[in-house]
């Protein structure tokens, strides 16, 4: 499954290591792999333009 880097924190105000623990057992025990993927800003863009 693919999710966004740090999904849940910054502006949802979540803390990442609890978010990080929580995805890893829920990789482990439902046996599926997890990509995070981070926005590049320097290719896209920060949306300020």
């Amino acid at each position: 499954m693919g999710l966004p880097y740090r999904i849940g924190a910054g502006l949802a105000g979540g803390d990442w290591e609890e978010i990080r623990t929580i995805l890893e057992r829920c990789s482990e025990e439902f046996g599926m792999e997890i990509e995070l993927y981070r926005l590049n800003r320097d290719r896209w863009g920060d949306g300020s333009r």
